[in-house]
């Protein structure tokens, strides 16, 4: 049996403000991404949308390439957030 470990690699992104006008519109598009991506997970804190990703790896895992994968699958949540907020 192989043994994983749960860490962050990566702090939560902050990458729109959430106010009384876009709340709506924003948790809408965030329940659509979070319901299409796998990696990345989008919430609202503190009136911030914040992308993250949690990983559970083998203790002899790249971490190089994890977080390069990590980065990309970031970018990736951002993108399909900006698709959403515009109806596309």
């Amino acid at each position: 049996i192989r043994r994983s470990v749960a860490i962050t690699l990566l702090e939560p992104v902050v990458v729109l403000e959430v106010t009384e006008e876009n709340e709506l519109e924003v948790l809408r598009s965030i329940n659509e991404c979070n319901n299409s991506l796998k990696a990345a997970k989008l919430c609202v804190n503190d009136g911030q949308v914040w992308i993250g990703i949690e990983l559970f790896l083998p203790k002899d895992a790249c971490l190089e390439e994890i977080v390069s994968r990590s980065a990309r699958a970031i970018i990736g949540a951002f993108m399909k957030l900006e698709m959403e907020l515009k109806g596309l």
